[in-house]
């Protein structure tokens, strides 16, 4: 299946507790929108029905005047679901199942989808991305973190194969094949219930269900940014993880995110927006102080990567 009409139709998926998740939505989407005018884009956001009115407000500003628009979905998860343990207890966020029912609340006329977290940037041109011709039910990136980490974590999950494991960030979704062969919501609750401590939870579960149904395409459509990486390397980045730019000074990249934020309406009071800069914090510090304590292993390599950078630090100060 290829598309060959010039609308390109691409999901979010928003839980908003403190109302910062709409102002990362919004750098997202208007990253999109500013390297994709040459194409009709409709944007599906599925919430809670609790995205406040003034978010509404800025989200529907940045499709004025261009060939744009964004829909809100609110969706509606059953109870038993919502009172899962993993939820419960902040493991999960109920925000990451709605994508689960993209299927189901969409308008059946619209046979493919392209998932984005919030937690992303575009930085060019996914008319490609989208027209491919897919045949399976979903195409997606191999997760590079899993292919590293796979024998340390595998214990609690599922018996995967790291190198046909997908991040899922970005997904283009195959939502004709997905509607005839799956209930997504029920086949990943199943699958969360068997595994409740899989460290990456509902990705898991979409990897469990699609394990021999995915397409996987090039890194440049879901990249994760590194100290070495420069803008021009991927057409999505994908900002996994705990180092989120507004959170930690960590990558050239990060300037990207503050750019695009800058442009959309959360980035209009100049004030509000060198605040929220004021509160980001070197990535060491900020693991020291927020990574969970129950990963001995990770701790005690913050604290040695700290050590050996206060090091350098005194080194380059009084002897050089």
């Amino acid at each position: 299946m290829s598309l060959t009409d010039d609308t390109i139709y691409v999901a979010f998926s928003v839980k908003d507790l403190t109302g910062n998740y709409c102002m990362y939505a919004g750098a997202a989407i208007k990253s999109l929108l500013l390297h994709n005018s040459n194409k009709k884009i409709v944007i599906y956001i599925l919430n809670d029905g609790k995205i406040t009115d003034q978010n509404i407000k800025y989200f529907h500003e940045m499709t004025k005047g261009i060939n744009a628009e964004i829909n809100f979905i609110t969706v509606k998860i059953d109870n038993k679901i919502r009172n899962m343990k993993m939820i419960v207890e902040g493991f999960l966020s109920e925000g990451a199942l709605y994508r689960l029912l993209i299927a189901d609340y969409l308008p059946k006329y619209i046979n493919r989808i392209l998932y984005l977290d919030c937690d992303v940037i575009v930085d060019g041109d996914i008319t490609a991305l989208f027209s491919m011709q897919l045949d399976k039910s979903v195409a997606a990136v191999k997760d590079s973190g899993i292919i590293k980490n796979y024998r340390i974590m595998k214990k609690n999950m599922a018996l995967f194969n790291p190198d046909r494991y997908f991040n899922s960030g970005v997904i283009v979704m195959n939502l004709h094949k997905i509607r005839q062969e799956h209930n997504l919501l029920l086949e990943c609750n199943d699958y969360l219930n068997k595994f409740p401590k899989d460290p990456f939870s509902d990705q898991s579960a979409l990897n469990y269900v699609f394990k021999n149904d995915c397409k996987f395409i090039s890194e440049k459509y879901n990249k994760f940014p590194s100290r070495e990486s420069r803008p021009g390397d991927a057409i999505i980045w994908h900002f996994s993880g705990a180092n989120k730019p507004w959170k930690t000074r960590f990558s050239s990249i990060d300037k990207i995110w503050w750019h695009n934020l800058r442009l959309s309406p959360w980035g209009s009071d100049v004030n509000k927006l060198f605040d929220l800069y004021s509160k980001i914090v070197d990535p060491l510090d900020y693991a020291l102080l927020h990574y969970p304590s129950g990963s001995k292993r990770s701790f005690f390599k913050n604290v040695f990567k700290r050590t050996i950078y206060e090091i350098k630090l005194i080194g380059n100060n009084y002897f050089f």
